[in-house]
């Protein structure tokens, strides 16, 4: 793995759990990536977790 993959793959995690508000477009602008490589990774990594959800417990569905 890369220095490039590690950085981007915390870019992308802090930024989606930091601003679950901002649209793809912007999230592409501040990642310099695509618009589809961030609606790629936001489906891979699920919604921001909820305040009080330890890891590993699992969010109930909607």
């Amino acid at each position: 793995m890369t220095t490039r993959w590690f950085a981007d793959r915390m870019t992308r995690y802090q930024l989606l759990h930091t601003h679950p508000d901002w649209s793809n477009r912007q999230f592409a602008a501040a990642t310099q990536r695509s618009r589809a490589w961030v609606k790629k990774w936001k489906a891979r990594l699920g919604s921001p977790p909820r305040v009080g959800c330890p890891f590993g417990e699992k969010r109930p569905q909607p």
